[in-house]
């Protein structure tokens, strides 16, 4: 079996939001796809297994579906993540259910 892949995820903060928008629009940036609500799903056992080993199994809707399951890598810089594309938003999310409890809504 191959390597798990590992995701490398690197935050920026951005004090003052209205600088950065014009640098990018004076640089002709423009939106590629429209806005929309993302909705992300995150499933657990009773227990809190996942949670408290520092691992997340995901349903996110936004243009697309994904189920992601991510876990600590080797470092805290890096996590393996193993993500599917979904067709079925609704029929995935009902088969998560059967697994494991009632979804929490998710904020990232």
């Amino acid at each position: 079996m191959d390597a798990l892949p590992i995701e490398i995820e690197a935050k920026f903060a951005v004090p003052q939001l209205e600088p950065f928008r014009r640098r990018l629009l004076d640089r002709s940036a423009r939106l590629v796809l429209p806005r929309l609500q993302e909705t992300n799903l995150r499933f657990d056992d009773p227990d809190g297994r996942l949670q408290r080993d520092g691992r997340v199994l995901r349903l996110r809707t936004n243009h697309d579906t994904r189920l992601t399951f991510k876990a600590p890598g080797p470092d805290p810089e890096h996590r393996i993540e193993i993500e599917v594309a979904i067709d079925d938003a609704v029929a995935a999310r009902q088969l998560l259910e059967e697994l494991l409890p009632t979804p929490k809504l998710g904020l990232h």
